[in-house]
């Protein structure tokens, strides 16, 4: 029987899911949305808006 080789862990997604993890840990609130249907302006404009009131949308 064959073994199986065991994918290494891409560093910079490691690192990515330890940044958001932190996040989460700190976040005072925690909102999932779709954006399904914003243009791309719109969506620039959401994240200009919550950076206005220390908000992130990730």
């Amino acid at each position: 029987m064959k073994d199986k080789k065991t994918a290494k862990p891409n560093l910079r997604k490691v690192a990515a899911v330890d940044l958001l993890i932190t996040k989460l840990e700190n976040a005072k609130a925690v909102f999932l949305t779709d954006y399904k249907g914003l243009t791309h302006k719109q969506l620039e404009d959401l994240r200009k808006n919550l950076k206005s009131v220390e908000a992130e949308f990730i």
